[in-house]
């Protein structure tokens, strides 16, 4: 374990950008038995913006179009723990509601399943977050959830240490990911939610999930709006 450890701490000290921490934050915790991860920034109102994510196809779409996220009990649970926690238990509870045990069960359908979140909070209030779940296969052994702990602190202490390595601090403010730029570019040259989902091959509430994200970190009303402030940027190509 230590040794793995070592490596980890050496690779993402050697990363430069968040894509890079986030492969490989990937590949070590897909070593440990987890194939999905999300990062997540919360703000003190529990905004959710996701910074990176792999995740089934669909499922993202899902989460925000059926507004899960103002019931989740996981992302309730995220604001106020202080220690990495499984959803297990709170997925069994047999007090949860109607709601919560469809919210359950439709993210066990799609993929996602069997996790555990590390919360990080932030002197402001917000929260960055770290999650992995499974897709299929066996529960990982959780002795070894103390060392995923400390994969996903690295990658936060060195994606923290990134941003605050920043000019413009703002920058942080107006960061895409390749897939809410691509859907950006498609929609700029006039395609629809729908024909930008057969064009890249994912559901068109994927597609409507990458766009809202980005019209939320450009702080624009419209997609529109976000188009000119991403050519502006130099987030996307004329």
């Amino acid at each position: 374990m230590a040794s793995s450890f070592e490596g980890f701490l050496e690779a993402t000290q050697g990363a430069t950008n968040l894509n890079d921490l986030e492969t490989l934050f990937r590949n070590a915790v897909a070593d440990e038995g987890y194939q999905n991860i999300v990062f997540a920034h919360l703000s003190r109102k529990a905004n959710v913006n996701v910074l990176a994510a792999d995740c089934p196809d669909g499922y993202a779409g899902m989460y925000f179009s059926r507004k899960y996220h103002l019931i989740d009990p996981i992302l309730r649970q995220t604001l106020i723990a202080r220690q990495p926690f499984s959803w297990e238990p709170i997925a069994t509870d047999r007090k949860q509601s109607a709601n919560e045990k469809e919210f359950f069960n439709e993210c066990k359908d799609i993929g996602v399943h069997g996790g555990v979140t590390m919360p990080f909070h932030n002197p402001d209030g917000s929260t960055h977050v770290i999650s992995v779940s499974l897709r299929d296969g066996p529960i990982p052994d959780p002795r070894r959830v103390p060392f995923v702990y400390a994969l996903a602190a690295q990658t936060w202490v060195r994606y923290s240490a990134l941003q605050a390595d920043r000019p413009d601090a703002s920058e942080m403010q107006i960061r895409l990911t390749a897939r809410e730029r691509e859907c950006l570019s498609w929609a700029k040259d006039g395609k629809t939610n729908w024909e930008i989902s057969q064009i890249i091959s994912v559901a068109e509430r994927t597609v409507e999930f990458h766009i809202g994200n980005a019209m939320r970190k450009l702080n624009a009303s419209n997609r529109i709006t976000a188009i000119v402030i991403a050519i502006q940027e130099g987030l996307i190509g004329l």
